[in-house]
């Protein structure tokens, strides 16, 4: 349940914090006191789009923070661990500020979350009824999610959208497949030259640099054999290691005498050797290095093939060797598609078949649950002083290829609201008043089977009055047995039914209007309902009727 609501420079409210209740607790006040601003600022609490026309003059942000206690199996919890939300103690904080440059944020426990996550979020948690609004209740295209829930039963809903997703995947890669045959051997001849292609040319991963390379060291070929002829004859016409030798030899009688030439000696003929070595190794790398144009040749070939390829199959070159495995993959498909199809087509036949037997099994417990749903509707409409209106669930239904996620039929709920007329669809069949009660009784019969929520009516009540209003009371407080319930009424009968009173108070000065919500008990209570039945001016008759109508509560 919604168990407290802090609102911050929101419209006429500079600062409101509710404590509230489980239970019906009804809001009343004035005309122009600004009810409707509670149920605005919930309503962006719980998801719903809002812009700067909400922040309150001369203030930078509005804030509006709802704290939600719910029970451990609460389908918003799910949700919120699915989002990553700590719900270690049952409860969602969700907190919404508008800001003055348009912009707002969502926060859940903390966590800061899309506007989109915050809806699906507060769909969970609070259902709000305003008179104006357009209901899911008047829409046909959600009937028939209204009445499987109802049922008690809604897998086998889940089965016929699980039936017919599995069924469309299947008829959709059949389609595909069919599309292909016609343009099969053309498509085959193209896939064998390609593979063929890819299959001379062989192509592999790393090859296209390694070809780089090679062509690299090749084209410096010719450089570098020059560079060691010229080495040769600079090594020849200085004789370096003969000429080391020959004065290796000229020191070595000194060394006897003097110690400190031995150390030069060795030198000399460490030189000596190294020079010899140098010698042999370029004489030896210039025989390797022969210059090679036909290698050169061979390699720009290769590298040009596998670049040009590459472009034709719009790939680099080391993804080649992939291309040619899908190519063969595909190729391998199509070559075998006669086979490929009739497997196909047994399995979408087979999931068509499982398909048909999940509608029929829906359309059979549609039309036990259609015969239930208009009893338990009629019967909450005799208590709010409807006995001679009528309800239908029709189930209308769809021709083959119309059969849809939903079923194989249309489900319609139609009223006939005096003997002798026609039915007609809900959304048309009735105005004021009478609208007011039709979705009340629906909202206390869907509302008998699904979790708690928080339910908040927006003067459901209006166009009704006496014995009507009485037994709208009765059902608001019925309903506020298994949900919380928040009413904002104008009516006093309504008003005593309450669990707990809010009055909606406007004060104005030369400058300034702001509204607050402030709690009635005792006497204040009895005085509002003693207003609301007689006007400004309370008399001792007000009064003592409105302790009727309390005591009666």
């Amino acid at each position: 349940m919604l168990q407290r609501l802090v609102i911050k420079n929101f419209a006429l409210i500079k600062s409101a914090e509710l404590q509230l209740a489980d239970g019906l607790t009804v809001f009343t006040g004035e005309t122009g006191a600004g009810k409707s601003m509670l149920i605005d600022a919930l309503s962006l609490a719980v998801g719903a789009r809002g812009g700067v026309g909400f922040i309150q003059e001369g203030a930078k942000s509005a804030t509006i923070e709802a704290t939600f206690e719910l029970s451990p199996q609460h389908p918003s919890l799910i949700l919120a661990e699915d989002l990553g939300l700590d719900t270690e103690e049952n409860q969602l904080i969700m907190r919404r500020q508008v800001n003055a440059d348009g912009k707002t944020r969502c926060f859940a426990n903390g966590l800061n979350i899309t506007q989109g996550q915050m809806s699906e979020l507060g769909d969970l948690l609070v259902d709000i009824h305003g008179q104006r609004d357009q209901q899911l209740l008047l829409r046909s295209q959600f009937h028939s999610a209204l009445l499987d829930g109802f049922s008690g039963k809604p897998e086998t809903g889940a089965a016929v959208a699980s039936a017919y997703k599995a069924w469309r995947k299947l008829d959709d890669q059949l389609t595909a497949l069919k599309d292909k045959a016609s343009s099969r051997e053309r498509e085959i001849g193209l896939l064998n030259v390609y593979v063929e292609e890819l299959s001379a040319l062989a192509p592999k991963e790393g090859e296209e640099e390694e070809l780089a390379a090679e062509r690299q060291r090749l084209m410096q070929g010719e450089k570098i054999q020059t560079a060691l002829d010229d080495a040769r004859v600079i090594i020849d016409s200085t004789s370096a290691s003969t000429q080391f030798g020959k004065a290796e030899r000229l020191l070595h009688s000194f060394t006897d005498s003097f110690p400190e030439v031995a150390e030069l000696v060795n030198q000399l003929a460490e030189a000596a050797t190294l020079a010899s070595e140098a010698e042999n190794s370029i004489d030896a790398l210039a025989s390797s290095l022969e210059a090679d144009p036909e290698a050169l040749t061979n390699t720009d070939e290769r590298l040009h093939q596998l670049r040009s390829i590459a472009r034709k199959h719009n790939c680099l070159c080391d993804e080649l060797p992939a291309k040619l495995e899908e190519l063969q993959t595909t190729l391998e498909t199509l070559q075998n598609l006669d086979v490929n199809m009739a497997t196909l087509e047994a399995d979408t036949q087979k999931a068509w078949d499982a398909f048909t037997n999940a509608c029929t099994a829906l359309t059979k417990q549609r039309t036990e649950t259609a015969t239930k749903l208009a009893k338990a509707v009629e019967d909450v409409l005799k208590t709010l002083k409807m006995p001679d209106v009528r309800f239908e669930a029709r189930l209308e239904a769809l021709a083959e290829s119309g059969w849809n996620a939903n079923g194989a039929e249309r489900v319609a709920f139609y009223v006939r609201t005096n003997p002798g007329t026609p039915f007609a669809p809900l959304e048309k069949a009735a105005s004021g008043g009478e609208v007011s009660r039709l979705m009340l009784a629906l909202k206390v019969v869907f509302f008998a089977t699904m979790p708690s929520q928080t339910l908040v009516f927006d003067e459901i009540d209006t166009g009704v009055g006496g014995a009507v209003a009485d037994a709208m009371g009765l059902c608001l407080a019925e309903l506020a047995k298994q949900h919380q319930v928040f009413a904002i009424t104008h009516l006093p009968q309504v008003a005593a039914k309450g669990r707990a009173h809010m009055q909606i108070q406007k004060t104005a000065g030369e400058d300034y209007t702001q509204t607050q919500v402030v709690p009635l008990v005792a006497d204040a209570r009895r005085d509002e309902i003693a207003r609301m039945l007689s006007g400004a001016d309370l008399t001792d008759a007000a009064r003592e009727a409105a302790n009727s109508l309390l005591a009666a509560g």
